[in-house]
């Protein structure tokens, strides 16, 4: 019996009101356009990494001509300009609760928040007397990781989900902490993720200064220090009288809350449900496992994964 053709098989499966089965690779331009944006070949990733970097070149340069007006404005009428800064951040969070999302609305929202932001903490160095200056490949990454799934001048975001890298050096810290407080903007809680403690308190206390400042947000600590205390015996009454021997480690889990550069002891509940995290690694995975408090289902959360092996990958 002669074998029927791939067509007449789809097309009986048509006439039958079955599913079709459609074969992309047979789509006109399919094959040549995923090689275009370089979705084959050993370094698939990175060829599409270096395409999609090269069509956003031109939304980069835009953010930039958008951060030189803000500069300009603080160059001429520093009160001025925080009065129009405290307006476009309103702005921004009043916008983005009807924008249409995933498509150019979205990607032009992006820009412009991660303008205004950026160029506010340009500001904020400067006014520290030290000298910084967001490199193209900075404000590239914070558009990736603020950006929904969605159709994009620069390609497709396929999945809310994604890892974008940033090298040793590159401004991590500085990044992650400024892309929390665009992604506050869109009213998402932010859990920033640090390799250990040490880190994490570092981290914390460097940009909470900036985010309490500019957008009147108290950051939450949460760690669990490390101790050279070997395993012992606690011994203890409970609230019914019965004694009690327990074998615990000499860790300790502290929390915190920073707001400027104030650094206070804080319930770990409390910790947890601020706008902005910053957390070890251990701590996000035991408290993930003890209870609910971070990561509900009612919440859609970014984390940031600082310096594991000596690279940054953001996550969402």
């Amino acid at each position: 019996m002669q074998s029927e053709t791939p067509q007449a098989v789809e097309s009986a499966r048509k006439n039958a009101n079955l599913s079709v089965h459609i074969n992309p690779f047979e789509q006109k331009h399919f094959l040549q356009s995923r090689i275009d944006e370089g979705y084959f070949g050993p370094t698939a990733s990175l060829d599409r990494s270096a395409v999609f970097e090269q069509k956003a070149s031109p939304l980069v340069k835009n953010i930039k001509a958008d951060m030189s007006h803000w500069a300009d404005l603080y160059a001429k009428d520093e009160m001025g300009a925080h009065i129009e800064r405290g307006k476009r951040l309103f702005e921004l969070e009043e916008e983005w609760k009807d924008l249409p999302k995933g498509g150019m609305e979205e990607q032009r929202w992006t820009a412009s928040a991660v303008a205004a932001v950026a160029s506010s903490f340009e500001y904020y160095m400067r006014k520290k007397e030290v000298p910084f200056s967001f490199f193209d490949n900075q404000l590239y990454y914070m558009n990736l990781m603020v950006l929904d799934k969605g159709s994009y001048g620069f390609g497709n975001l396929s999945t809310d989900h994604r890892g974008v890298q940033l090298d040793t050096g590159e401004g991590k810290t500085i990044c992650s902490g400024v892309l929390a407080g665009i992604l506050s903007l869109k009213g998402q809680p932010v859990h920033i993720i640090e390799q250990n403690y040490l880190s994490t308190l570092e981290h914390a206390r460097e940009m909470a200064p900036f985010l309490e400042q500019f957008f009147h947000i108290e950051t939450g600590v949460v760690v669990d220090l490390s101790s050279k205390v070997e395993m012992h015996v606690k011994k203890y009454f409970d609230d019914k009288g019965l004694f009690h021997e327990e074998l615990v480690s000499g860790d300790e889990r502290k929390s915190y809350t920073c707001s400027g550069n104030k650094v206070h002891e804080a319930s770990r509940d409390y910790a947890w449900r601020r706008k902005i995290v910053y957390a070890d690694a251990n701590s996000l995975s035991t408290d993930r496992t003890l209870d609910s408090r971070i990561g509900t289902k009612e919440q859609s959360w970014y984390a940031s994964a600082e310096r594991y092996d000596s690279a940054c990958a953001g996550g969402r």
